[in-house]
């Protein structure tokens, strides 16, 4: 924890603010430029459907891996490729599952649904459940709570948390041994009210403090 306290002081708090108007910026407008040039070289520009496709393709892949293929397919490729040419294209690019060019495929036939969905007033928990529940008509294949909290916080809802290895790296470091999502995520939201962040902001924060980069 006091790690963390340290962290904040010499992080790259412009960076990071940055990030944050990216994800408020694409979740009010729809639309958005992506900077990562102090990362990897290159600005992009995102939609909502781009970025729904990349947190569909960075479940168990590389983020910053999943950027570059998100800034080389770009928002045409995703919303028009056929399911044989997004594979193929994803196949050339090292993409490790092109297979799930049949998951974007299936998403993009409610997208439109899932934009107001996400636009709506609804509280994110419940916007999340929507996403990645099996009996939702709105369920996004491939999402599980950690992929639909994920979109949701790049698209600007950031009072949610994103549970993944580094988080609970993180949390066993401070003695801290969640059993599930949930408490993870209690657990994210009494640290963050400490440190009088956003869980977004939280996310980014630790994601950086455990890998030095500032990703999405």
């Amino acid at each position: 924890m006091e790690a963390l306290k340290r962290s904040l002081s010499s992080l790259k708090e412009t960076e990071i603010s940055q990030r944050i108007e990216e994800f408020k910026t694409l979740g009010e407008k729809g639309r958005v430029r992506f900077n990562f040039r102090r990362l990897l070289g290159i600005e992009y520009e995102a939609d909502l459907f781009s970025e729904l496709c990349f947190c569909i393709l960075t479940a168990g892949f590389s983020a910053s891996r999943a950027v570059k293929i998100q800034s080389q397919i770009g928002i045409e490729g995703f919303l028009y490729l056929s399911e044989a040419e997004l594979r193929e294209r994803l196949k050339s690019l090292g993409y490790r599952f092109p297979n799930r060019a049949s998951r974007i495929l299936k998403a993009r036939e409610k997208a439109q649904d899932i934009f107001r969905l996400v636009s709506s007033n609804k509280h994110s928990k419940e916007v999340r459940e929507e996403l990645y529940r099996r009996d939702s008509k709105l369920k996004v294949e491939g999402f599980g709570i950690k992929e639909a909290s994920h979109f949701l916080r790049n698209t600007g809802r950031l009072d949610i948390a994103i549970v993944d290895r580094h988080i609970m790296r993180f949390l066993k470091s401070i003695g801290l041994e969640p059993k599930n999502y949930f408490l993870a995520e209690s657990a994210l939201q009494d640290i963050a009210k400490n440190l009088r962040l956003s869980l977004g902001e939280l996310d980014l924060v630790i994601f950086y403090l455990m890998t030095g980069a500032v990703v999405k």
